[in-house]
């Protein structure tokens, strides 16, 4: 193994594009400390506003915490934590786990994302199934090829999600389109723009408006009516359940199947 210190200010960028697998950390010490199998594989370049790294098998690396990082390419998989200064991943051939970041966008992801505990997190592009959770920002993610799972977020905007979906304790605004599977989304206090789902959909929304669309069954549970539009559609049967103080008005098409409402104790 053949490690290498370079001296690394705050206010430069650290550029990256690896062949292999990528282990990044942050570390409190003014340097990047890199580890390759062979002394050949790391290439190190300087300039006035940046550092740029290139390995060509795996690189193992501590950098600064505030450091901001642009990955050009990793083609293996990649694990970035402990970081507070900007992310920005341009590609990644595998999977991509992150944790404990401050703002981080990511053009593609291969194979499966999980992200945890970071501010902001916009993401084109996940090949796999995709995780985030505990991010107090804002979450906009424009595919996801296979499964969708979300939990504890400031705001979620889905685009195109393959599989199947599920959100729990999401605050802000919830946007949901073109959904190939089922979604589930439970204890939802955000306000729900709009809702696209081809299979079934079962949301239980805290208090807000909603505005679905289900190709299969739909089930919504609201624990308070605001005045806001509640407006829903399915292919399959409709089962909503209002609060027992409900007064609102309403307009629920359901293609040819049940409509099932259920308002206090009737």
């Amino acid at each position: 193994m053949f490690t290498q210190r370079v001296p690394i200010s705050i206010d430069k960028q650290l550029e990256l594009k690896v062949e292999g697998d990528l282990n990044l950390s942050g570390w409190d010490q003014a340097e990047i400390q890199a580890a390759v199998e062979r002394e050949s594989d790391l290439r190190v370049t300087t300039h006035d506003d940046r550092v740029i790294l290139e390995s060509l098998g795996d690189l193992e690396i501590q950098v600064p915490a505030g450091v901001s990082i642009f990955v050009r390419k990793v083609e293996g998989d990649a694990e970035f934590q402990d970081l507070a200064g900007q992310l920005s991943v341009r590609a990644v051939g595998g999977d991509l786990n992150l944790d404990g970041l401050g703002d981080a966008q990511v053009e593609s992801v291969g194979g499966d994302l999980d992200a945890r505990k970071v501010s902001s997190l916009k993401v084109a592009a996940v090949g796999g199934d995709c995780s985030v959770s505990r991010i107090p920002g804002a979450v906009e993610i424009s595919y996801v090829g296979g499964d969708m799972d979300a939990e504890d977020l400031g705001s979620l905007k889905l685009i195109n999600v393959g599989g199947d979906c599920s959100a729990n304790d999401i605050e802000g605004d919830f946007s949901v389109s073109n959904i190939g599977g089922d979604l589930d989304g439970e204890n939802l206090r955000a306000r729900i723009s709009s809702v696209t789902v081809g299979g079934d959909l079962s949301l239980r929304v805290k208090s807000s408006g909603v505005k679905a669309m289900a190709g299969g069954d739909l089930d919504i549970r609201l624990d308070e009516l605001s005045s806001e539009v509640v407006e829903l559609s399915a292919g399959g049967d409709v089962d909503l359940r209002l609060p027992a103080q409900a007064h609102a008005r309403m307009h629920i098409t359901s293609g040819g199947r049940d409509i099932l409402m259920r308002v206090g104790g009737w």
